[in-house]
């Protein structure tokens, strides 16, 4: 027939004692890699550190050999010439010299202040010789001597001559006089 209402479960009988483990069971197998996590941010940039000392300085390497001197290269071309340029003025004539010697002032008039000292006879004198120096303003000096005879007793004759001092120069005299 149909079957019975289930009945009410009885009180709970008192824990028997534990039973002794069993021996471990075989590992089971490993389970599948975790995926990864996610990347932790960045930590702080340290303090930068001080700056080492320089190393000593190397040898200089040798120098190294000279090259060869370069072929010279092919001379240019010649420019073309320049523009002669305009023809320069005539420059002035000088002025025309004197003819013959030069002739120095200075040493003509030191020579003719020579030559015009005075002479002269006194009476009873049939000769007599007169010398002197003459000068120029531009610093000539000539020394000059004028000599008298008495040729008769109203005619004389009288000759002279002066030099300049550096001897370059020279001059003379000749003449008659007649008095009465």
């Amino acid at each position: 027939g149909v079957a019975g209402a289930t009945g009410a479960t009885g009180a709970a009988g008192t824990n028997g004692t534990n039973g002794t483990n069993g021996t471990n069971g075989v590992a089971g197998a490993t389970g599948a890699t975790g995926a990864t996590g996610a990347t932790g941010a960045t930590g702080g940039t340290g303090t930068t550190g001080a700056t080492g000392a320089l190393g000593a300085t190397g040898t200089a390497g040798a120098t190294g050999a000279t090259g060869a001197t370069g072929v010279t290269g092919a001379k240019g071309v010649a420019g073309a010439t320049g523009a002669t340029g305009p023809k320069g003025a005539t420059g002035a004539t000088g002025a025309t010299g004197a003819d013959g010697r030069d002739f120095d002032i200075d040493k003509s008039l030191a020579l003719n202040a020579a030559l015009a000292l005075p002479a002269w006879l006194e009476k009873g004198e049939n000769f007599s010789l007169s010398g002197g120096i003459g000068f120029s303003g531009g610093g000539e000096t000539a020394i000059g001597v004028t000599g008298i005879v008495r040729i008769d007793g109203t005619v004389s004759g009288f000759v002279g001559g002066a030099i300049s001092s550096d001897g370059d120069q020279w001059a003379g005299k000749a003449g008659v006089r007649v008095g009465w």
